[in-house]
């Protein structure tokens, strides 16, 4: 008999919850692995998230234009990590965010009624999206509390302490809508902390 083909995606759940044989089985026949090219939009705003994303390679964003009509990054993946607009792939209501491909990037695709099916079916993965709702809740309130307590300093330390050796596939214009500053600003900073590059 064949053997499935290797998962990112089910070795990641697997860190957090035992799957039974049926449960995995069941997983890896929904696992669509996908690649984009840089600038490529994977989710829309305006539309429900169809899927979440396993990211293997590659950096992606999320970010929307606000009323300024100025780019505001609201979250960074990078490999290993989860794609996804949680509160509308949950809801089902549009997503106000844009994905999009930072970096050439390659990962597994699971559709919304996918995961609905498998939530439906094994309790393993009612466990599994409970835990990565919470670790994601967890995510996104640091990122909030960063901006409301932290200067633009101490945010760009925090992401070179985290992310330094994938900094060079998020571009520095982006970084600095990341950091709630403009492009100057950024270069001021790194100037400051003696890491100054072209943008």
């Amino acid at each position: 008999m064949l053997s499935a083909i290797p998962s990112g995606l089910v070795e990641l759940i697997e860190t957090r919850v035992a799957l039974s044989d049926a449960a995995r089985t069941a997983m890896t026949q929904v696992v669509v692995p996908r690649k984009w090219s840089r600038g490529e939009r994977i989710f829309r705003a305006g539309y429900p998230c169809p899927a979440l994303v396993y990211l293997s390679h590659g950096a992606i964003r999320s970010f929307t234009i606000n009323d300024r009509q100025q780019e505001v990054t609201y979250f960074l993946f990078f490999e290993g990590a989860l794609v996804v607009d949680y509160r509308s792939l949950i809801t089902g209501e549009a997503s106000r965010f844009d994905f999009e491909v930072l970096h050439d990037a390659q990962g597994e695709w699971v559709s919304a009624r996918a995961i609905a099916v498998l939530i439906a079916r094994y309790p393993e993965f009612q466990k599994a999206a409970r835990l990565f709702s919470e670790q994601s809740y967890v995510m996104l309130d640091r990122r909030a509390e960063s901006l409301l307590l932290d200067s633009p300093e101490v945010r760009y330390l925090r992401f070179m302490e985290e992310f330094g050796d994938k900094a060079d596939q998020v571009p520095q214009h982006v970084l600095s809508t990341w950091l709630g500053v403009r492009p100057e600003s950024l270069c001021r900073i790194r100037q400051r902390l003696g890491l100054h590059r072209g943008t």
